[in-house]
């Protein structure tokens, strides 16, 4: 091979070689940034998910302790029949409000596994308030709370409907 040919080959074999080494930067830099993206949304994902799960265990934990102080005082306190019944119907509609808070919950937490996500529309507050207050009522009653919903019928917002009833419960 005469010497030309050996450097011409040379020069285009190191041409080669660098365009191939910025290739694979290129390559590894567009999936280093690619990796990077769905670190970020895995963070943020894993945030939403545990406070979802807060946000669960927190609606849980209140009413169920509401209801377990009112079986105990109704196992061991001493109440007539009349008040008994009281407690037991009391015991009833916490139990049923608990059961559909935990339904709502369970939907919207479905319903956000892959992020928070806001279903905006029209909402009753007064409905809303009252729907609340009702789940609450035990806690209120148990720590001597009286609270009052003032709100007129005509008070509308627009807003996702889960993620307010997750605010005034907190």
């Amino acid at each position: 091979i005469s010497k030309e040919r050996l450097i011409f080959n040379t020069i285009i074999s190191i041409i080669i070689l660098f365009y191939l080494i910025r290739y694979f930067q290129k390559t590894r830099i567009k999936y280093q940034l690619k990796i990077e993206n769905q670190h970020d949304k895995l963070l943020a994902l894993n945030r939403d998910l545990e406070q979802l799960f807060a946000i669960i265990s927190h609606d849980i934990r209140g009413p169920l302790s509401g209801t377990e102080k009112a079986v105990e005082s109704i196992i061991y306190d001493d109440m007539s029949q009349n008040d008994k019944n009281h407690a037991l119907m009391l015991v009833h509609k916490q139990l049923t409000s608990l059961h559909d808070n935990l339904e709502v919950l369970l939907q919207w937490s479905s319903r956000n596994m892959k992020g928070l996500k806001t279903c905006a529309q029209t909402v009753n507050l007064e409905i809303l308030v009252d729907d609340v207050l009702t789940l609450l009522h035990p806690l209120f009653t148990n720590k001597e709370i009286i609270l009052n919903n003032n709100l007129k019928s005509s008070i509308k917002v627009y807003a996702d409907p889960e993620q307010l009833n997750i605010i005034f419960r907190n």
